[in-house]
C-alpha cells in the first residue's frame, strides 16, 4: 500500500491536481460499485480477519521521500482480492484507508485519493490474476504463485505511478524523479510480498484461517526490511550531502588560504609566489613518497606548505624588506615567525597538524634548526618534505642581496646537506622528482636559466 501524505503546498492544489484526484476517485467509485454487485456473504469471516490485519499494518507504515509513505497493507488487500474478488478489495482497501485517516489530521481529499488508488491498483491485480489460464479447479499452486507475483508487481506499479503523479502535481518535482527516489528500490520487496500473497491464499483455501494466519509473521518481517532499506537510502543521501558540503568548505578554505598568501605577496613581492611554488614541489615529493592525493596527510602537507610563512605577518617591513644583512636583533625577530605562525593556525582545531608543519619548517634533520631544535622523526613529515622544497626554491630564485644559483649548484647543495639539514629519504625522493621533471623539460625545474620570480624566503 503506497499513499501520499502532506504533499500539498501551502498555496493549495492546482487545477491539474484537482482534476487528477477527481479522476482517480471516480475510477475508484466505479470499481466500488462493481464490487458491491458481486458481494457474497460467505467470505465475511476471512475478510474480517484480513481487515484486522490491514488495520494493524497501516499503523506501521514506512516514511519515504517527498513525505510519501508505504506499508505492507497491500498483502491483506491482495489476499482478499484473490479469495473474494473485487468485494475483497473494496472491504480491505476502505478499512485500511479509514484506519489511516482517523486521527491523522490530513484533509479528506487525500484519503479519497488514496482509497481510489488502492481500488484501481487492486483491480489491476485481479485483471492480471484472471489473465492466467487457470482451469475449473480455480487458483491452484504453482500457477497461483506466478500469477500472484505478476499481479502484485502490477499493483505496485499502478499504485506507485498514481501516487507519483499526484506528488509531482503538488510539488516542484517530476513524476520520474518522485518515482525513482521513492519507489525504485521497492520492487524486490513486492516480489516477496507476491509470494506471501499466494502462500496465504493457498493456505486459506486448503487449510483455513489458522494456517493462513501463520504467514502474517513474514509479512511483518518484510515491513521492517523496507524500513531498514529506506533508512540505508537516507543515510547514503545524507552522506553525499555532507560530503558535498565538506568539499565546498574545503574549496572555500583553500581560496581563503590563497587569498592570504596573495596579501603577503603584495606586501613583500615574494612570499605568495614562493609559497605556491614550494607547495607544488612539496606535493610532487609527497606523491613520490607514496602519499595519496586527497588523504588527510596530503591535505595537511599542501596547506602547511601554503601557510608556512604566515607568521611573517608579525615581522616589520623594515626587517622583512631590508636589502642588506640583518643584525642579530633583527635576525632574532625574523626567526620568531614559525612560532607566530603556529600560534595563529593552532587556534583552528582542524589545522592542528598543519600548525605543527608551520612551526617546524625551519627545523633541521640533525637538530640544529629552529625554533625548537627538533631532530629526525621528531620533525613532522610535512615539514621535512617542505624544508627541501623551500631550500631548493630559495636557492634558484633571485634575492635583492644576491643572485640565484644555478639549478646544478642548488642540487649539489641539497645533496651535500643530505642527512644533516635534510632527511635522506626526502632528498632521494626530491632528486627523483627533479630528474623526472627534467626529462619532460619542466618549465619550472628543468634547464639552467633563472626565469623564475624573485624570492626572499627566510
Amino acid at each position: 500500500m503506497i499513499f501520499a501524505r502532506n504533499t500539498t503546498p501551502s498555496a493549495g492544489l492546482s487545477g491539474q491536481a484537482v482534476a487528477f484526484i477527481a479522476a482517480v476517485a471516480v475510477a475508484g467509485a466505479a470499481i466500488a460499485a462493481g464490487a458491491a454487485v458481486e458481494w457474497q456473504s460467505e467470505d465475511l469471516l476471512v475478510l474480517a480477519v484480513l481487515a484486522g490485519f490491514a488495520v494493524f499494518t497501516v499503523r506501521f507504515d514506512v516514511s519515504l521521500f517527498y513525505q510519501s509513505r508505504v506499508s505492507v497493507t497491500v498483502v491483506p488487500i491482495l489476499v482478499a482480492a484473490t479469495i473474494a474478488g473485487l468485494p475483497g478489495v473494496l472491504v480491505i482497501a476502505l478499512t485500511a484507508e479509514l484506519a489511516a485517516y482517523l486521527g491523522s489530521g490530513k484533509p479528506i481529499y487525500k484519503s479519497i485519493f488514496n482509497a481510489g488508488a488502492l481500488l484501481v491498483s487492486g483491480a489491476a491485480y485481479l485483471l492480471v490474476l484472471q489473465s492466467f489460464p487457470f482451469g475449473s479447479e480455480g487458483y491452484v499452486w504453482p500457477g497461483l504463485l506466478y500469477a500472484a507475483i505478476a499481479g502484485t508487481l502490477t499493483n505496485f506499479l499502478v499504485n506507485s505511478v498514481l501516487v507519483s503523479f499526484v506528488i509531482a502535481l503538488t510539488s516542484e518535482h517530476t513524476v520520474v524523479a518522485v518515482w525513482k527516489k521513492n519507489y525504485s528500490s521497492l520492487p524486490q520487496h513486492y516480489l516477496v510480498l507476491g509470494v506471501l500473497v499466494a502462500a496465504m491464499a493457498t493456505s486459506y483455501q486448503s487449510s483455513g484461517l489458522a494456517t493462513m494466519a501463520v504467514i502474517f509473521a513474514p509479512v511483518i518481517v518484510i515491513r521492517f526490511g523496507m524500513q531498514l532499506q529506506q533508512a540505508h537510502k537516507e543515510l547514503l543521501i545524507a552522506h553525499r550531502e555532507v560530503t558535498g558540503a565538506k568539499k565546498g568548505l574545503e574549496l572555500a578554505y583553500d581560496g581563503t588560504v590563497r587569498s592570504l598568501m596573495t596579501a603577503l605577496d603584495n606586501r613583500d613581492n615574494e612570499t605568495g609566489g614562493h609559497s605556491e611554488r614550494v607547495a607544488d614541489l612539496s606535493m610532487s615529493i609527497a606523491e613520490e613518497l607514496g602519499i595519496e592525493s586527497g588523504t588527510p596527510t596530503w591535505d595537511e602537507i599542501r596547506r602547511g606548505a601554503l601557510l608556512h610563512d604566515v607568521g611573517k605577518i608579525s615581522v616589520p617591513d623594515s626587517i622583512l624588506l631590508k636589502e642588506g644583512s640583518l643584525s642579530d636583533d633583527e635576525w632574532e625577530l625574523m626567526r620568531r615567525h614559525p612560532q607566530v605562525g603556529f600560534e595563529i593556525i593552532s587556534g583552528v582545531e582542524v589545522l592542528s597538524n598543519v600548525a605543527k608543519i608551520v612551526l617546524s619548517h625551519h627545523e633541521k634533520f640533525d637538530g640544529t634548526g629552529y625554533p625548537v631544535g627538533s631532530a629526525g622523526d621528531e620533525i613532522p613529515l610535512g615539514a621535512r618534505i617542505f624544508s627541501v622544497a623551500d631550500a631548493f626554491d630559495a636557492m634558484i630564485s633571485d634575492r635583492p642581496y644576491r643572485k640565484a644559483t644555478t639549478i646544478a649548484e642548488a642540487l649539489k647543495e641539497i645533496s651535500r646537506c643530505r642527512g644533516t639539514q635534510f632527511d635522506p629519504q626526502i632528498v632521494d625522493a626530491f632528486l627523483r622528482v627533479r630528474e623526472r621533471m627534467s626529462s619532460v623539460n619542466s618549465p619550472r625545474l628543468a634547464g639552467s636559466g633563472h626565469s623564475l620570480q624573485p624570492s626572499q624566503a627566510v
